[in-house]
């Protein structure tokens, strides 16, 4: 499988994970359960088109690269910011999701404790 279309199969997968994590889910409760993580929570939803938009980016800049479907060192190093990004973003998620259910993600009190 070409690069291209690894990088391609990654912007359907995240717009997917990105759409139901905005039709309601694991962070939308999380939210419900402990209202304090609401802003945290918008600001990481806006966060979803802005990263699908950098991978759009980096697809075309490697189409524009070659035509045999290899990127460049600079599109390769592209990628590696936008995936640190990505990891970033999916570790606030995941702190929401601790602080809410009960985790101890250098939290004092999980939400739940305080009902």
């Amino acid at each position: 499988m070409l690069i291209i279309d690894q990088l391609a199969a990654l912007w359907d997968e995240l717009s997917r994970h990105f759409a139901e994590e905005e039709d309601g889910g694991c962070i939308e409760e999380a939210v419900c359960r402990c209202p304090s993580m609401s802003r945290e929570a918008q600001r990481l939803e806006l966060q979803h088109e802005t990263l699908l938009d950098q991978l759009e980016q980096l697809i075309v800049r490697c189409c524009l690269t070659t035509t045999t479907g290899e990127c460049a060192d600079g599109v390769k190093q592209e990628f590696e910011e936008f995936s640190q990004q990505l990891h970033m973003h999916e570790d606030a998620e995941n702190r929401i999701l601790q602080h809410a259910f009960g985790g101890s993600f250098g939290i004092d009190e999980p939400c739940s404790a305080r009902r």
